[in-house]
């Protein structure tokens, strides 16, 4: 009987190649892997053969996906794709990021390296025999193994830049395409976040909350009406400065 890996994907700009790698790694193995975005695979999760059903987190929003995974038979596992995290930051990443209803769910919590695994098993003395040290596809992209992925990529930027000095910057919430002028423009934000020692948010918590905390005050105001709507088509970029 062949066996199955299921895998999600939340972003698939960070994720996919990685998540590829480990598929190719499977398939060599003699496993099938089925691949697709977290709504895909729900939506089609009670058709699919049972097999090992990969997450990519284990927070609240997760549970009712994998309390269903569970009761049709499929063995959860969860490699964390936020799992790179600091020994200040641990409290908060296991209190949100494991709960406890996915922890009894849960067969095995994969890491990304010892230390991940030392600070969660500290944290949560009870899941320590479900933690393995595995690594994480992604990284082994950032070792350099699979430079030749991308040789004719960087081909292609060698003869049409000649030397240049690289950076990304592709994080499209913080794109802003409009018209200046009658013409099309783009607008690109680098910014850089980091954990506040003060308030104890993390980059992340920040990013989301402030606007989330700003969209409540407007609501309570009664300057957003009823019904559904994105931020961006809620509010301009005025009363966030203001």
């Amino acid at each position: 009987m062949k066996k199955w890996l299921i895998i999600t994907i939340e972003n698939a700009n960070r994720e996919l190649l990685g998540k590829l790698i480990l598929c190719n790694e499977a398939k060599k193995r003699g496993w099938g892997c089925i691949l697709g975005s977290r709504r895909a695979i729900c939506r089609h999760l009670h058709e699919l053969p049972l097999g090992i059903f990969l997450v990519k987190s284990a927070i609240i929003n997760d549970e009712p996906l994998l309390k269903y995974a569970d009761s049709l038979g499929h063995k959860i596992l969860c490699l964390d794709e936020e799992g790179l995290v600091q020994k200040r930051n641990m409290d908060d990443f296991v209190k949100r990021r494991i709960t406890k209803a996915n922890q009894k769910i849960i067969k095995a919590y994969l890491t990304w390296g010892a230390m991940q695994k030392s600070l969660i098993a500290q944290k949560l003395p009870n899941f320590r025999n479900k933690i393995f040290i595995t690594g994480n596809s992604r990284s082994d992209i950032w070792s350099g193994k699979y430079n030749f992925l991308f040789a004719e990529q960087v081909k292609n930027i060698n003869f049409n830049y000649n030397n240049i000095i690289l950076v990304l910057t592709s994080f499209s919430y913080n794109h802003y395409l409009g018209i200046k002028d009658g013409d099309r423009k783009t607008i690109i934000v680098n910014v850089i976040e980091v954990y506040d020692e003060q308030t104890k948010l993390m980059a992340m918590e920040k990013w989301t909350g402030w606007h989330a905390s700003i969209m409540m005050q407007h609501i309570t105001s009664g300057n957003i009406g009823s019904g559904t709507f994105s931020v961006e088509n809620a509010l301009t970029g005025y009363h966030f400065y203001k």
